[in-house]
């Protein structure tokens, strides 16, 4: 059932306090070549004021986390899932030893709110009195405040960080200039719906970057990060077994089941199920065989037809 939030996320601007987001500040003269060295995309190269997205692995090539990571002329902020908080800064800090690097959990003195939908930047700047870079994952000043033109549900938003005292005197901006409240869920199914995964919903940290089909947030070219030497061994060598995969789910009510069967086996597990805006499907993911992930079997949940669909 569509929302005031949804609807607004979908034809204007919705807002959510996403203050616990985990945010972490890296700070020293080697914080850039730190970085650059254990992410999956270049931190080198990213010019104050610019941002990039990328995952971090372990030696198994492994996903320990998925992170935006905004870089300033005196420090890098690192955005992650409330969940991946802790275990990301705690890789962090395993890989600090001889460097210039002081590490910062920043989570609990800032306030963090994002605006999403077709009208979020224009929005924004009405409130703020300030122009939103053009740039995906750019950021400026605002005053005390930074605002970062990075959206988590769908193609358009931003999100301001400023002091924890300040957040009701932002959202009141906000909502001054046309904002309107959402919900978490209402984010979620947006999500799901312009096929957005996310890190412990819909994969996990089992999975290599590979069986993600999230290549975009891996560099080919870089040069060596952690976990390298076995992305780049699937790459060349062979090909995963298993892929994530969008997948839409015939009628309009969530399934009883999870399980996803094709020719009486298990191929999947249905993952962040959502109603279509048409109201007649079920949108989410699975992690599913090669061959039902590329449409070679016929798929049923629940006894449900389930189709794989492309990612956008």
């Amino acid at each position: 059932m569509s929302t005031t939030g949804d609807r607004a996320l979908q034809e204007a601007a919705g807002w959510l306090d996403v203050s616990n987001r985990g945010r972490l500040r890296a700070t020293g003269e080697d914080r850039v070549r730190l970085l650059h060295a254990l992410a999956t995309n270049p931190v080198e190269g990213v010019p104050p004021g610019g941002g990039t997205r990328a995952f971090f692995l372990n030696p198994q090539g492994r996903i320990q986390a998925f992170c935006r990571l905004y870089v300033g002329e005196d420090e890098v902020l690192l955005d992650t899932d409330a969940r991946r908080r802790e275990r990301l800064a705690e890789y962090l800090d395993s890989y600090i030893i001889m460097d210039d690097v002081t590490l910062e959990d920043v989570t609990a003195e800032t306030a963090a709110v994002a605006v999403e939908g077709p009208r979020a930047v224009a929005v924004v700047e009405q409130a703020l009195g300030v122009e939103v870079p053009a740039e995906r994952d750019a950021h400026t000043a605002a005053g005390d405040w930074r605002v970062f033109h990075s959206a988590l549900s769908g193609p358009e938003g931003c999100w301001i960080l400023a002091p924890r005292d300040d957040r009701e005197a932002l959202i009141e901006k906000l909502e001054a200039a046309g904002a309107v409240a959402a919900s978490a869920e209402d984010f979620d199914r947006l999500r799901v719906v312009h096929r957005i995964p996310a890190l412990d919903d819909d994969y996990f940290d089992s999975n290599i970057p590979h069986e993600t089909q999230q290549l975009q947030w891996v560099c080919f070219t870089k040069g060596c990060y952690t976990g390298q030497e076995i992305v780049e061994r699937v790459r060349s060598q062979g090909r995963v077994n298993r892929l994530l995969t969008p997948v839409e789910v015939a009628g309009g009510a969530p399934p009883s089941t999870v399980e996803i069967v094709a020719e009486g086996k298990a191929v999947g597990e249905l993952t962040s199920p959502v109603i279509a805006p048409s109201g007649e499907s079920v949108l989410g993911f699975a992690i599913l065989r090669r061959a039902a992930a590329e449409g070679l079997l016929e798929m049923t949940v629940d006894g449900r037809p389930v189709r794989a669909l492309p990612w956008p």
